[in-house]
């Protein structure tokens, strides 16, 4: 054997030996470093270091990883897990209580009709007192629907109308303290299809005492009237309980009547009477009672 064979192989023994001296130190036993590789001691070497910072061995590095692993199921990896939770931490830090949000949402109303104010005001601090004490990044679809599980369909059709304008406001981007996607998960309450959208005309208004007609033809026809004749969509979004908002009402009721038809439907009064196009003026523009 050669001279520098002999000398690589001594040093390749040297590393080996010092690499078990140094294994025996910390398990306090041989038996492991008789059949250890030098190339594993020196990654589990490596690991320790990574690991020193956050003062955690290998072995128990091991077993959270496998536990994490575990609790994944394949759905994920922990680096993905780890960022979606600080994610979730931050939002619940930059978040605030139900309760604290709605006085501030509230302030931003006051251009509004003192009826739909009054009724934002009941069903955020009376019909959803239940939230009040929860984060608005923790609450989830099913505590909304916890909170209004005992309202008839009617008072939970116009909660969930003024609760997807709070969580709207509440997650805009100078807020951010919730998601809108919380909302999908609310409990559907039955909203009528574009199909049954039937609207008198003024003469059918005139006739309506001599004959039957459609279906929700009245409730049809005072949305699209108040559209017609330019009433803000918040008040009707307030008023028509339409849980699609804004959005729905468009699709619905936008041209369904001309602004002549509209008014003309307005002045018709009772006993043939006709009102005056004060009187007649669109929700937004009469008095606060």
């Amino acid at each position: 054997m050669s001279t520098r064979k002999v000398m690589f192989f001594s040093r390749a023994c040297h590393r080996r030996e010092a690499t078990r001296k140094y294994l025996d130190s910390i398990t306090g036993s041989p038996t492991p470093s008789a059949v250890i590789s030098t190339r594993l001691a020196t990654q589990a070497d490596e690991a320790r270091e990574i690991l020193a910072p956050w003062k955690t061995g290998l072995v128990e590095a091991a077993r959270t990883l496998a536990a994490i692993l575990a609790e994944l199921s394949g759905t994920g990896t922990p680096l993905e897990a780890a960022k979606a939770w600080k994610q979730a931490h931050l939002d619940r830090e930059a978040s605030m209580p139900f309760g604290e949000a709605v006085p501030l949402f509230l302030a931003t109303r006051d251009g509004l009709r003192i009826h739909t104010v009054r009724g934002y005001t009941w069903h955020l601090t009376k019909v959803l007192s239940p939230l009040h004490g929860l984060i608005l990044a923790d609450i989830t679809a099913a505590d909304m629907n916890a909170a209004l599980s005992a309202r008839s369909p009617q008072v939970r059709r116009a909660v969930n109308v003024t609760l997807g304008t709070f969580w709207r406001w509440a997650a805009s981007a100078a807020r951010s303290w919730c998601n809108t996607l919380v909302l999908e998960g609310l409990d559907p309450v039955r909203v009528t299809n574009d199909t049954e959208i039937t609207c008198f005309t003024p003469e059918e208004a005139q006739a309506i005492l001599r004959g039957a007609w459609p279906k929700n033809v009245c409730r049809h026809t005072c949305a699209s009237t108040q559209i017609a004749i330019g009433t803000p969509l918040d008040d009707l979004t307030f008023k028509f309980g339409h849980a699609g908002g804004a959005v729905m009402l468009k699709q619905h009721y936008l041209g369904k009547l001309m602004k002549k038809d509209a008014l003309e439907l307005l002045a018709i009064g009772p006993n043939n009477s006709k009102i005056s196009s004060i009187e007649a003026a669109p929700l937004h523009e009469l008095d606060a009672e």
